[in-house]
């Protein structure tokens, strides 16, 4: 499993006897198994549209031709030039974008404001982008860890969950701060409190692509993958 630094944006990985940083680590299952893979995320819009207006790579710098830290202070209230310092520099990350592609809403969060009010992205953001800035809250974050888990269970058709693997963005670590564990509470409501459960709080989660799509990345989700052997 990954685990990240959100002060650096590293992310580290522990395989067999070596480590590494900014590395991907795999894991092979061989056996009868049957694999449920649920995601959700507990973030929903708030504010208007906006576009994306400049960005380079990783780097998100204006927001409707201003700088991104501006578009954050007219909306929090906070000045602009304290979102480049601690703490809002960082709380950043729980307020991530969304862009709305087909069906599909793509959320993409900040690790930090860098001190020219731009945005350092874990996950790159195309100029053009129409986006508007999410909130999220325990009540939709506890509705989210359920959907996850639901959509897991509907995955196994039927066999009986022996394992989960519980991968959430560290932005649920800091939303739910003041009630820790809750994501997996809200898990067991739904697959029984005797399942075993293991996992980890990451920058960003992939997840399997439908039918012969590529996989894909996420941010501020909730992944919950069921392990079960048929018979």
């Amino acid at each position: 499993l990954s685990s990240g630094d959100l002060h650096t944006g590293n992310t580290y990985q522990i395989a067999g006897n070596q480590t590494g940083t900014g590395a991907l680590a795999s894991l092979i299952f061989s056996s009868n198994l049957r694999i449920g893979v649920g995601r959700a995320h507990g973030w929903d819009p708030v504010g208007g549209h906006m576009r994306v207006t400049r960005s380079r790579g990783f780097w998100l710098r204006t927001l409707d031709a201003r700088p991104a830290s501006e578009t954050y202070a007219e909306l929090f209230g906070s000045p602009a030039r304290e979102w480049s310092f601690p703490p809002l520099s960082h709380m950043a990350r729980l307020y991530p974008l969304g862009m709305e592609q087909g069906e599909e809403l793509i959320v993409r969060a900040p690790i930090r404001v860098e001190a020219d009010g731009s945005f350092r992205m874990n996950a790159s953001v195309r100029d053009g982008a129409d986006a508007f800035i999410l909130v999220g809250s325990r009540a939709s974050c506890h509705q989210a860890a359920q959907q996850a888990a639901q959509q897991a269970l509907r995955e196994l058709n039927g066999v009986k969950p022996a394992f989960a693997l519980v991968l959430v963005d560290i932005a649920w670590q800091m939303l739910l701060k003041a009630t820790p564990g809750a994501e997996i509470s809200a898990i067991q409501e739904i697959i029984g409190e005797n399942v075993p459960i293991a996992g980890g709080y990451t920058l960003g989660q992939i997840i399997p692509g439908k039918e012969t799509s590529a996989p894909g990345f996420l941010n501020q989700h909730i992944v919950v993958v069921l392990f079960g052997e048929e018979k």
